[in-house]
């Protein structure tokens, strides 16, 4: 396909109409911005968002190139290619050598040697770059390695909650107001619903066995284009056993001694480097992520089991049975995530006297807050319990504050010393929470 072609398209496409996701995409002066995340996530239309966003500031339309890197019609593209787009895209515009010029390059990791190019062109000329590529190709760390400094990483997840009330035209709750009965039931309902289906845009208006079906599939194009075609991994049974055993343990903490005698029972050899390499690959796709106990102690810390999260609830609930199913850990899961969106670092606490918090977290801020999750706090043992375990642990880390998230429930509890537990809804955290605008 000539060049003159793909910028004549480029310039010629209508920026299409889309969901506004609450992310900022960081500018730093003579840096690419890349957006990450797992497959299907909404990267491109994030690129398209950017670009809507500098045409009503202003930025003339042809200061805007978009390439996608994976249309069938470029065919095979090398860095030769690629100087000769943008030797085509300043010859029809001369002048724009003089202005900021905004390139997208969606998939980008498509084409051998793509980072020198991009490299090239910051110290060159006067672009601003933003990138995204597939989880195989363009993951956080290999970002840093091919771009050495001269990129950042923004992650982007499924749709939060408030982007999935929003995608479907529901009235968000006004700043600083409680929502009436009729408001509240709503989110109640909606809330239940966002468990059950997950955050990934392309499923929300599909029946329940095609949006299974499709969640899926997302899985298997994680683990063969992901995993198995880039590491050549040959032990697929093994992978997708641990995968299913990941998921089952959404919420619970995963011991890799454990899973590598479950292999050896059910005569499956594999050996535990193996199964911590598979961990790692995992992760790095974005489809699961692990959170380490909270200790100044680093061997505590590796001694110790990792809980486990998915990155979206659908994919539990479209993966597992019903029967495998608990409300309490996909709640817990959804609330990982959520704290991931507002850029926390986050374990989990137990105190010493062996009661467990399910997340300590720093904010971007550096404040430091406890938060535990639970579904249902009307039972008094497990009221008892859950209100048990944050006061050990605000008593540990000398926090005077704690929150309990749940579905419905609703109170402030005052404990010894001072101290107060904050008890809330999911749907109001979530939605008035101390979520910032990253």
């Amino acid at each position: 396909m000539a060049m003159e072609r793909v910028v004549a398209d480029s310039l010629e496409m209508e920026v299409p109409e889309l969901v506004p996701r609450d992310s900022t995409l960081p500018v730093v002066p003579n840096a690419a911005t890349a957006v990450i995340g797992m497959r299907r996530s909404g990267k491109t239309y994030r690129l398209f968002q950017e670009m809507k966003r500098l045409l009503a500031a202003g930025v003339p339309r042809t200061c805007l190139l978009y390439v996608n890197f994976e249309d069938d019609r470029l065919g095979e593209v090398d860095v030769r290619d690629l100087d000769a787009l943008t030797n085509e895209y300043y010859r029809q515009f001369p002048a724009h050598r003089q202005a900021e010029v905004h390139l997208f390059f969606d998939e980008i990791q498509n084409v051998v040697g793509w980072e020198r190019y991009v490299r090239r062109l910051l110290d060159t000329e006067r672009v601003r770059i933003c990138l995204t590529g597939s989880s195989a190709c363009l993951l956080s760390r290999e970002l840093a390695t091919a771009m050495r400094g001269r990129a950042i990483a923004r992650e982007l997840f499924p749709y939060s909650f408030r982007e999935n009330l929003r995608s479907k035209g529901v009235a968000l709750p006004a700043t600083g107001g409680l929502p009436g009965k009729n408001a509240t039931s709503r989110f109640e309902h909606e809330l239940a619903v966002y468990l059950r289906n997950g955050g990934f845009p392309a499923v929300q208006s599909l029946s329940v066995i095609d949006r299974c079906q499709v969640l899926q599939s997302y899985v298997d194009s994680v683990l063969f284009r992901d995993i198995v075609e880039r590491h050549h991994v040959e032990n697929h049974t093994v992978l997708r056993h641990l995968v299913r055993r990941l998921l089952e343990s959404t919420g619970s903490r995963f011991s890799i001694g454990k899973f590598h005698n479950e292999l050896k029972s059910l005569g499956l050899g594999c050996a535990k480097n193996t199964v911590c390499d598979y961990l790692a690959y995992l992760e790095d796709a974005f489809l699961v992520f692990h959170v380490a106990i909270h200790s100044s102690s680093e061997k505590r810390k590796q001694v110790n089991p990792r809980k486990c999260y998915c990155v979206d609830s659908g994919l539990v609930c479209a993966c597992l049975p019903p029967d495998r199913l608990d409300s309490g850990h996909l709640l817990e899961n959804l609330v990982f995530i959520e704290l991931l969106r507002r850029r926390y670092q986050l374990w989990y606490h137990v105190t010493r006297a062996g009661r467990e918090v399910d997340f300590f977290g720093i904010r971007p801020d550096g404040a430091t807050v406890l938060i535990q999750v639970c579904a249902d706090m009307s039972d008094a043992a497990t009221r008892q319990r859950e209100l048990a375990a944050l006061d050990q642990a605000m008593d540990e880390t000398g926090l005077r504050e704690g929150t309990v998230i749940t579905l419905y429930a609703a109170e402030e509890v005052a404990l010894a010393a001072g101290r107060v537990v904050r008890v809330m809804p999911a749907w109001r955290w979530l939605l008035t929470g101390d979520a910032e605008t990253p």
